[in-house]
C-alpha cells in the first residue's frame, strides 16, 4: 500500500530500502526571536540546535510520508542536546503563534494556530497535531517549518522548542 501510494505520487522506489516508522526532529533555542525556521540550515548539532538528521535534504532514495507532528518545549536550558522534552507547551508566546509548512517549495500548511494543538488536551495528546491529509516528503527535496509569533511580539526568553515529524519512510 505504501509503495503504491508513493508510485501514485510519481516517486521512484528503491527496492533495497526498508520501510519503517520515522520520527525526524529538529530542536532549537527560539527565545527572543519573532520567527524561527526548522529543518533548514545546518544540521550540525550545537547548544542551540539539535537534530537526528545528517542533512535536512533527505537522500534521493529516502522518501517519507508524514501523518503527524509533535511540538515539545523546555525553558531555561543551556544546551538543547541535553534536555528532557515535555510534550506540548504552556508558553503563551508559543500558543499565540502560527506554523506554516513548505515541502519542495509547495505550501502544505499556512498559518496554523498553535493554540489548536497546545490548549485543553489530555497529556497524551498535548502538542500532537494529526494531519488531515498525508504529507509526502520525497527524497532530495526540502521541508521547512516556520513558527511566527503573534504580531509585534517575541517568543519568551530562553524558550526551546522541538518539532517532530511522525510517519513512515524508506531508509
Amino acid at each position: 500500500m505504501f509503495f503504491k501510494y508513493l508510485k501514485g505520487q510519481g516517486i521512484e522506489i528503491d527496492n533495497d530500502k526498508t520501510l519503517q516508522g520515522v520520527a525526524y526532529f529538529d530542536s532549537r533555542a527560539i527565545g527572543g526571536t519573532a520567527t524561527q525556521r526548522f529543518f533548514v540550515g545546518s544540521a550540525v548539532p550545537s547548544a542551540t540546535q539539535n537534530t537526528n538528521l545528517d542533512t535536512f535534504v533527505r537522500p534521493q532514495t529516502e522518501h517519507a510520508v508524514i501523518w503527524g507532528l509533535r511540538i515539545s518545549d523546555v525553558v531555561n536550558v543551556a544546551d538543547v542536546r541535553a534536555v528532557d522534552w515535555v510534550a506540548g507547551s504552556n508558553d503563551a508566546s508559543l500558543k499565540n503563534s502560527t506554523m506554516s509548512v513548505t515541502i519542495n517549495s509547495e505550501v502544505v500548511l499556512r498559518n496554523y494556530p498553535l493554540r489548536e494543538a497546545l490548549d485543553n488536551l489530555t497529556t497524551r495528546d498535548n502538542g500532537y497535531i494529526p494531519l488531515p491529509i498525508l504529507w509526502t516528503w520525497p527524497g532530495q527535496t526540502s521541508l521547512e517549518i516556520t513558527l511566527t509569533s503573534a504580531s509585534g511580539q517575541l517568543f519568551t526568553a530562553n524558550l526551546n522548542i522541538m518539532i517532530e515529524l511522525l510517519g513512515v519512510g524508506l531508509q
